[in-house]
């Protein structure tokens, strides 16, 4: 594949992602987010209270929570990106209908 076409293909799913990040971008906020959630469990275990161990039970939920949407929203932007990616290897000719 050329440069040029990979530009073209780049500047497409861009377009139909509408300006929402790509699937790479969220698989690092994914990373973060896993890390957070990592230290946060580590916390719990270390809580010496009722109080403290209600609070980091609900910061792990709201984690999870966040874990579950941007996993969600990485599945549907990679089915986008294939699709892009699949278009753009059709032929001309098959397109036409």
């Amino acid at each position: 594949m050329s440069d040029e076409n990979q530009i073209d293909i780049d500047e497409a799913i861009d377009e139909a992602l509408d300006g929402k990040p790509r699937s790479c971008e969220i698989g690092l906020m994914l990373d973060a987010l896993r890390v957070r959630q990592k230290l946060f469990e580590d916390e719990l275990r270390l809580a010496t209270s009722d109080k403290a161990t209600r609070d980091w039970k609900r910061k792990i939920k709201e984690v999870d929570a966040q874990v579950a949407v941007l996993e969600q929203e990485m599945a549907i932007t990679e089915f986008v990106e294939r699709t892009v990616i699949a278009m753009s290897k059709q032929s001309p000719y098959s397109q036409v209908q």
